[in-house]
């Protein structure tokens, strides 16, 4: 049927098509390989001649009129964005002018075969140099990343909360899902008396880590540790609710002389002391 043809022939042009185009590239590609290997070669010949400054500047003087015509020619005008105007005179007298320059020059003394290793491995030197560089910055990162970690904490055991808070803003916007960052963001919001947000990021950070534990600062603080220290355990926080079953009653325990915590094969232990003085021993979980 005429109506079934149609449409076979209108999809077979474009897979001719982009089959032509392909070989058309490859094609380009081979050249511009062939072209640039010989480009040593001629060079070098050029500059046995011509000083290397003079022919650098003949040799782009004659490719920049041909690429002006061209540009005019294809797109109708050479003008250039004046806010990139400096940007790409800076670049082409680096890499067009002070680059060729000294090529040239070094070509002078260098075989053309191994001008063109040298600068065929440039890549190669630039992601190694690249890697290294960039190594060295993210160690130096990671030393300011634990640094403020550090200074937060020590903020917060100088009850300087505001300090702390300061410290902590930038890292936790930046690194808002690390599990570390979480954890002392919570006891920095706990400390300025935000314990529902506090709980929150500290939850969150232990679904990351999948642990089960509780902040430190969310069952006891510093105050309270003192008091319960003295014996001042009226109002104590840490002594009522889950405070009390996850922390509060041992500690009063601990300081009564009814606990204690010792090492046993190399793990911290608590020991209870029984009416007969009989002890039980319970590992300590961390």
């Amino acid at each position: 049927m005429s109506g079934s043809g149609a449409p076979t022939a209108s999809y077979a042009r474009p897979a001719a098509s982009s089959a032509a185009d392909r070989r058309l590239a490859e094609v380009g590609v081979l050249a511009v390989m062939v072209l640039w290997a010989g480009n040593f070669i001629v060079v070098k010949s050029a500059v046995e001649v011509l000083p290397p400054v003079g022919f650098t500047f003949l040799r782009f003087t004659l490719v920049s009129a041909t690429l002006f015509l061209l540009l005019r020619w294809r797109e109708g005008s050479i003008g250039l964005p004046r806010r990139d105007r400096l940007a790409i005179m800076g670049f082409g007298a680096l890499g067009f002018g002070v680059y060729q320059i000294l090529w040239t020059t070094g070509l002078q003394t260098v075989p053309a075969g191994d001008s063109a290793l040298i600068i065929a491995a440039t890549p190669v030197m630039v992601a190694l140099i690249a890697f290294v560089a960039g190594s060295v910055a993210f160690q130096q990162r990671l030393r300011r990343f634990s640094a403020t970690l550090v200074e937060v904490e020590e903020a917060l055991d100088a009850d300087d909360v505001r300090r702390a808070r300061e410290l902590m803003a930038p890292l936790l916007a930046r690194f808002h899902t690390f599990p570390m960052v979480q954890e002392v963001a919570a006891d920095v919001l706990y400390a300025a008396g935000d314990p529902l947000s506090a709980a929150s990021l500290w939850e969150s950070a232990m679904k990351q880590l999948g642990a089960t534990r509780v902040a430190p600062r969310l069952v006891a603080d510093s105050e309270d540790l003192e008091r319960l220290a003295i014996g001042d355990d009226d109002g104590v926080p840490a002594l009522h609710g889950w405070r009390a079953e996850v922390f509060g009653r041992d500690a009063i325990a601990l300081r009564d002389g009814r606990l204690a915590i010792a090492l046993e094969d190399g793990e911290a232990v608590v020991i209870e002391t029984g009416t007969e003085r009989r002890m039980k021993v319970r590992s300590v979980k961390a």
